[in-house]
């Protein structure tokens, strides 16, 4: 995450506290389901915004960026349907 090279630049390694949000989601759903030619129209996001926080430090943001954002997005992906497609995504280099 460029988080975590700012960090690294500024030679700041404690904790960050990480958000995202996506706002007006609700009764969304995830395209790939749209696309599915299977007919599956996929789950819908019941929460008008999703919103989510983590912690992790500047090596944590350096070294596994897909772990971070793994605790960020799991609930909306898993909502939606969509955790084993971007689970590649999500995978760091290591594991």
């Amino acid at each position: 995450m460029l988080t975590g090279r700012v960090g690294q630049q500024a030679g700041y390694l404690g904790p960050w506290l990480i958000t995202t949000g996506l706002l007006g989601i609700g009764g969304g759903a995830s395209q790939v389901w749209q696309l599915d030619a299977s007919g599956h129209s996929g789950r819908r996001f019941p929460d008008p915004d999703y919103r989510s926080h983590t912690t992790a430090s500047t090596a944590e943001l350096l070294d596994h960026p897909g772990a971070v954002t793994r605790r960020l997005t799991n609930r909306l992906l898993r909502t939606l349907g969509s955790i084993g497609v971007a689970a590649p995504l999500l995978a760091d280099a290591d594991q």
